[in-house]
C-alpha cells in the first residue's frame, strides 16, 4: 500500500532536518495491515521495530504488510524511494 504523508507530519521534528515520525510510520503500517485485511484484532503491541533509515522524502512511501511467523503477528516493511526505511511486526490481540 502507498501512502503519501502530510507535509505536516515532518513539522517541528528536527526543524534542520526534518524526517517522518516513527509514530507516523507505525500509523501506516496499522492502516496497511487494516486495509489488507490481515488485522483482524486491536494491535496491543509492537517487536523487532527497526528505523534503517530516516524518511526524508515528503513523497509516496509503501508499505509492504504480510503474516508474520506466530499467530496474531504481523510483518510490516516500509520503502521511502524504493529503499527499506522501517521493520517491524505488530502483535495484534487472540
Amino acid at each position: 500500500m502507498t501512502f503519501v504523508p502530510d507535509a505536516r507530519l515532518f513539522d517541528g521534528h528536527f526543524d534542520s532536518a526534518p524526517i517522518l515520525p516513527g509514530v507516523a510510520q507505525i500509523d501506516f503500517a496499522i492502516r496497511a495491515c487494516t486495509a489488507s485485511g490481515l488485522q483482524t484484532t486491536p494491535v496491543t503491541g509492537l517487536r523487532d521495530v527497526r528505523f534503517v533509515r530516516p524518511i526524508t522524502q515528503r513523497g509516496p512511501i509503501d508499505v509492504i504488510v504480510a503474516a508474520g511467523r506466530a499467530p496474531g503477528h504481523i510483518s510490516f516493511e516500509i520503502r521511502a524511494a524504493g529503499q527499506v526505511a522501517t521493520t517491524g511486526v505488530l502483535v495484534c490481540s487472540a
